[in-house]
């Protein structure tokens, strides 16, 4: 004996014209789980929240970066998050991590983003670690949120 299950559409409810609609039912309707869609409003309320990667004090910066030495191309990545909630700039250098060199890179591809002089860079902490903090002179804390 064949046990098929006959699956039949339930009409959909009808609203009343000009009735708002709450966002948890415009996703049912679209077709989307309401797990995922109440996930996806979390993280659009969180993304304000976001740990920002840098201080702004007077016209001085302190900027927290996490580098990568010796990848395969130079550039900024992003926000990485640490497990104390810190966030971190990624960035990333193709050169190797000896005598300070990756550092020089990373200061220099930084006054390139940024349009200001090397001199201006200071390394707080962090010369042999990938997680550094720096201090930047003379630049509007503005640009720093336009690195990523």
């Amino acid at each position: 004996m064949d046990c098929a299950r006959s699956q039949t559409a339930h009409p959909p409810m009808k609203k009343p014209k000009g009735a708002a609609v709450p966002a948890t039912e415009a996703f049912e309707a679209a077709g989307v789980r309401l797990g995922f869609a109440r996930n996806l409003m979390t993280l659009s309320r969180n993304m304000d929240a976001q740990p920002r990667f840098y201080d702004a004090r007077l016209d001085t910066v302190i900027l927290r970066v996490r580098l990568t030495p010796n990848a395969a191309r130079m550039g900024i990545g992003g926000v990485f998050t640490d497990a104390d909630g810190r966030a971190w700039l990624r960035a990333s250098v193709t050169v190797v991590p000896e005598k300070g060199r990756a550092n020089a890179a990373l200061i220099e591809m930084l006054a390139k983003k940024l349009k200001i002089r090397k001199s201006a860079f200071t390394i707080l902490s962090g010369e042999t670690d990938r997680h550094k903090t720096l201090r930047i002179e003379g630049i509007d804390p503005d640009s720093c949120a336009a690195l990523i």
